[in-house]
């Protein structure tokens, strides 16, 4: 059987307690996702500044599956926030409940001279809750050393 390239990629999408997706997440072992602190703190309605690590649980659903929802919480050490330069912006969740029945983990390679390489990104923007792929190329750095 073929599989949708939302569930070869994990991917898990993040939603916030009155509903309304917020961000995406990717599944990386049987137990856990990895997404953005700022998308944990839009889901929990925290500020941008907010650098404890939330002790709140987050909704997750894995949108190619069906509509079943989990809870996770970021893991002790997964709480990497924004900082002033830029870097950071990582967390790192634990599932409460069992991965969804069919669900997938992704083929993560390391890559080696990516510059201009072609990307494809999956994402949740504002108000398209079912979410939308891009492509684009990589360009550069930035500053705070994201690939541009």
């Amino acid at each position: 059987m073929q599989r949708s390239a939302a569930e070869r990629m994990g991917l898990v999408r993040v939603s916030a307690p009155g509903g309304g997706v917020v961000g995406a997440g990717l599944l990386v072992d049987d137990r856990h996702v990895v997404t953005c602190a700022h998308v944990v703190m839009a889901a929990l309605q925290l500020g941008r500044d907010t650098t404890a690590r939330p002790t709140e649980a987050v909704t997750l659903d894995f949108p190619a599956l069906g509509d079943a929802k989990t809870l996770a919480r970021v893991v002790a050490d997964g709480w990497t926030p924004i900082a002033e330069d830029g870097k950071g912006d990582i967390a790192v969740l634990e599932l409460a409940g069992n991965l969804p029945q069919n669900a997938m983990l992704p083929v993560i390679r390391i890559a080696r001279g990516t510059m201009d390489h072609r990307v494809v990104a999956y994402g949740f923007p504002r108000s398209v809750d079912s979410g939308i792929i891009a492509t684009g190329r990589l360009l550069g750095r930035s500053g705070a050393g994201w690939l541009w």
